[in-house]
């Protein structure tokens, strides 16, 4: 071949280059303008070469044969919405299935037994190709008529007659011809077609622009695709084909496989048994969007190259046409996405990723968007494009009244878009209130609490998850029609999402006891003390300060106290609510409180809060463990503390100790903390007054929060329980005989837990209300190859404080460097996983039992306990809001962080808040975000 190939005119004339190198006029090479004609040998109309040929293609290639013999040739390629061949045999008692008229359908071969063709596009004054025409295809269909494909298990197409013109084959005339077939009537194809006489070479070359649309040079233009995919309307209103439909940064993880069908929905559940997967590493690409196909950039390795050719290095390309890219929900937890297709050519590249361009297989792309609502148009826009449709009914369902309400979805005219009016949230909210208000429960369970303020929200539910329908406008401030709808397209691992209407509730501030009482949270506490140190009596100033329970400590330096008594706040503007103001103001302070904190301990943790009895302060004390339960009331925390006298004379400072025992006296204003350890804390106020409310405020703060927490993870473990229906690790515990004499435990039911979903996901974390946007205890890692450490983690203000639990240390200290969440990433179980060195990390292993101090018990898997951040280290700055930080390249380096949660539910709502969180910097940071978006050019079209 070879040889052949060089005695050739093309091969003559590459042997020759030099010689003809300074001559400007171009000139044909060739024996002729023969589409498929390569030094003798017609690819089209012979045998293709035996490297091209698969196990099933033989097969292929004589169906061929056998129908154009027959009269029933491959249709020629009229039009770029060109006919795709499935799998060709036909029988009398095949069923002949028409699709709808509105939405044109593609069938692939089963199982894949060889790749569709990707035919030329001729206009009427092009070459003729080796194929055969059928009648009348001398006249050329416009190219906007729209291709309908037969199904996969129908019979072979007929050809083309002069009547149908549209393009179009309908069931009627499939049915003709099979009745033609059964009568032994046999179409033949015309024998000889009168081509008009080719153009000269000069003028073919000289053909720019429109000129060469629907010529063979087209082909040159768009990568070659193996199958093309009719679409429906795409839905954006300034999404004109050609243009960049969506683009974005997004974190993608590229795997190959050789399988050629890895199924219609590849997600974590799949990845996680998958065999013989080739992956690169996570990296950040420019995600682009554009005609039918989805590029990948990324930097160039070769610095100032960008500059030089205008764009950035196209890496990947998913051809969105071709029949075998299905697009998946990968992961509901952090809204990742799948897309699989058939390797692509880019013809650039490293060789590392030449499995990634190959003629068969499989190419999977992992996409992990910013910001939750992104990814959310992302899935939806694709699922809409490669074909998803609307159903007929949309259930919406009522957790707390355990009953649905069903709208019916108008079909829209061809042509017209559905009517986005009618599913928005405050029109469907409106519906279900008019329905379920003719509900004999719905006074009683909801009426009452709609009344107190709550409101009555939106949310697709997936199991355990929950994803509200919050953002009515996307990144740029655009109105998010489809904000409800989108939650159609999420289905993961066979399952959908279901849409609910809940209250919208904020993290609870009251508890109901079982004995009937009814408690509240209290106010927090803070102010100025001095520590007394045991041994060496020496004073330390320190800040105290409460919040959620933890009992922080601050410089006086970086205090950020509240304005004094009688001082005039800062002004306000007439247009902003005062209460509203002041509010965000004091969220903002306890966060930088959080962020500026040096240590923490957990009341939890406090057995006893009492006044000094002793001038000289002992450092531990005998403490027994109680033997009821640690959620109980204690007479330590509920009795009346200590007065006298002299504690109403004491005026404070050094004017009230004028006079008296000074010893004495400053042991008065002295209270301590009695922690589990038999640790004694003592702390100086500045007067006994002032002492007396710390003790009576910091009592009632631990038994709350003790209450709440207790309360907490039991509603936790039913979850678990409930709603997954495995079995509890530990039963119920009986603790008195009024608790035997309770039914047994009921069976698995989810309505009867899954509205406390609503308080993990609460709107605390959407509207900021709290200067602690989510804590709790987590183990986190060193690097890549450390060890686990057990921390108190916060997410303040977007970012990340973490302190150090020392085993038998009840004050727990700063650890590490606060991690700012501007340009961050999060992802979780097998996409986090993956992110650990080679051999750390075993699917196959099972699930361990475990239980935590405070109660909580789970069996889940390693990976359904991992997350991890990847984040740029932007400079920490707890309240700022503007643009100043970096804009990171690319190929900037980034620092991986990896957490592993208690459980799969904690986990969960961690990158829920986590990715909740990142997506609000993102839109305060809305010019900034349009900035990262859009630098770098693309490829030009």
């Amino acid at each position: 071949m070879l040889k052949r190939w060089r005695e050739s005119e093309w091969g003559r004339m590459w042997k020759n280059r030099k010689q003809g190198a300074t001559e400007t006029r171009a000139h044909w090479v060739g024996g002729s303008f023969e589409i498929g004609d390569f030094i003798g040998v017609n690819v089209l109309n012979g045998e293709p070469p035996k490297s091209l040929r698969s196990p099933a293609s033989s097969r292929f290639t004589a169906s061929v044969r056998a129908h154009t013999r027959s009269g029933i040739g491959l249709p020629s390629a009229a039009t770029q919405d060109s006919f795709v061949t499935a799998r060709s045999h036909m029988s009398e008692r095949s069923a002949v299935s028409s699709p709808p008229d509105h939405l044109p359908t593609v069938s692939s071969s089963p199982d894949n037994e060889f790749p569709p063709i990707a035919e030329e596009a001729l206009g009427a004054d092009s070459s003729s190709t080796s194929l055969l025409r059928p009648p009348g295809a001398g006249n050329r269909i416009p190219s906007k008529t729209r291709t309908e494909i037969i199904p996969r298990h129908g019979v072979p197409r007929q050809p083309l007659s002069q009547t149908q013109s549209d393009g179009i084959l309908d069931g009627a005339r499939i049915s003709s011809f099979l009745k033609d077939k059964g009568k032994g009537k046999v179409v033949r194809m015309q024998e000889e077609i009168t081509e008009p006489e080719p153009a000269p070479p000069a003028e073919v070359l000289e053909r720019t622009g429109s000129e060469i649309q629907d010529t063979s040079a087209s082909a040159s233009i768009v990568p070659e695709r193996t199958g093309e995919r009719s679409t429906v309307t795409f839905e954006q209103e300034a999404a004109h084909w050609g243009d960049v439909v969506l683009q974005d940064r997004m974190i993608v993880r590229v795997c190959y496989s050789s399988e050629d069908n890895l199924g219609s929905h590849f997600d974590e559940h799949q990845h996680r048994s998958a065999q013989n997967l080739q992956s690169i590493n996570w990296a950040e690409f420019m995600v682009a969007w554009r005609k039918d196909r989805i590029e990948l950039y990324e930097d160039y390795t070769l610095p100032f190259k960008e500059s030089f050719v205008g764009h950035k290095h196209l890496s990947f390309i998913i051809p969105l046409k071709n029949v075998g890219t299905k697009l998946s929900l990968y992961s509901f937890v952090d809204m990742t996405f799948c897309i699989t297709c058939p390797p692509t050519s880019v013809h650039t590249g490293p060789r590392t990723r030449m499995p990634f361009h190959r003629k068969s297989g499989t190419n999977v792309f992992l996409f992990k968007v910013k910001c939750r609502s992104r990814a959310v148009d992302w899935i939806w826009h694709l699922w809409r494009h490669l074909g998803g449709q609307l159903p007929s009914k949309i259930e919406i369902r009522s957790p707390v009244l355990d009953t649905s309400v069903k709208i019916d979805v108008p079909k829209p005219a061809e042509g017209e878009e559905v009517d986005y009016a009618i599913f928005s949230r405050d029109n469907l909210v409106n519906l279900c209130c008019k329905t379920l208000n003719h509900i004999p429960d719905y006074e009683f369970l909801l009426q009452r609490r709609l009344a107190e303020g709550a409101r009555l929200e939106l949310a697709w539910r997936m199991d355990t998850k929950l994803d509200w329908v919050w953002w009515q406008d996307d990144v740029d401030d655009n109105h998010r029609r489809w904000a409800v709808l989108a939650g159609l397209a999420l289905c993961q691992a066979g399952k959908a999402a279901h849409l609910e209407i809940r209250v919208g509730e904020h993290l609870p501030t009251h508890l109901h006891l079982k004995d009937g009482r009814h408690l509240s949270e209290p106010p927090a506490i803070e102010g100025y003390v001095e520590r007394i140190k045991p041994t060496s009596q020496t004073r330390q100033a320190l800040y105290l300060t409460v919040h959620n329970g933890l009992l922080f400590t601050l410089p006086p330096s970086r205090a950020h106290p509240p304005h004094p008594p009688g001082t005039v706040p800062p002004p306000i503007p007439a247009d902003e609510d005062y209460y509203a103001t002041l509010r965000l103001e004091e969220v903002r302070r306890g966060a930088a409180q959080v962020a500026e904190a040096r240590g923490v301990t957990d009341l939890r943790t406090v057995v006893a809060v009492r006044r000094a009895f002793q001038t000289v302060p002992v450092m531990n004390e005998n403490v027994q463990a109680p033997e009821r339960p640690e959620w109980d009331d204690d007479e330590l925390l509920s009795a009346a503390v200590e007065r006298d006298a002299s504690d109403e004379t004491d005026i404070g400072g050094e004017e009230g100790l004028a006079g008296v025992d000074r010893p004495h006296g400053r042991m008065r204003r002295c209270f301590e903390l009695v922690m589990k350890t038999g640790r004694v804390i003592r702390f100086e106020t500045y007067s006994a007054k002032v002492a007396i409310e710390w003790i009576e405020r910091l009592r009632e703060l631990i038994r709350y929060w003790k209450m709440r927490h207790f309360i907490d993870t039991r509603q936790e473990m039913d979850i678990v329980h409930f709603a997954t229906g495995r079995t509890r690790i530990t039963p119920h515990r009986v603790w008195n005989d009024e608790e035997r004499l309770r039914p047994p435990e009921p069976t698995a039911d989810p309505s009867e837990v899954l509205p406390y979903l609503s308080s993990l996901y609460n709107w605390c974390v959407f509207d900021g209300c709290r200067p602690i946007t989510k804590t709790g205890r987590i183990y986190v890692r060193k690097g890549l190859r450390g060890q686990y450490k057990l921390v108190q983690l916060f997410l303040v203000a977007g970012h990340l404080v973490q302190y150090h639990i020392k085993s038998g240390s009840i004050h727990h200290r700063r650890k590490g460097k606060t991690i700012n969440l501007v340009d961050a990433y999060t992802a979780s179980g097998v996409f986090a996983a993956q992110a650990l060195p080679v051999g750390q990390y075993s699917p196959n292993l099972p699930a361990t039992a475990r239980r935590y101090q405070d109660g909580l018990e789970s069996d889940d898997l390693e990976a359904d306990t991992l997350f991890v951040v990847y984040y740029y280290p932007h400079t920490v700055g707890v309240g700022n809001s503007g643009d100043s930080e970096k804009l990171p390249d690319l190929s900037s380096d980034r620092n991986l962080v990896v957490f592993r949660t208690r459980s799969r539910v904690e986990r969960d709502v961690w990158c829920w808040a986590l990715n909740t969180e990142i997506e609000k910097l993102a839109r305060e940071r809305r010019e900034r975000e349009r900035q990262l978006r859009e630098a770098g050019g693309l490829v030009p079209l």
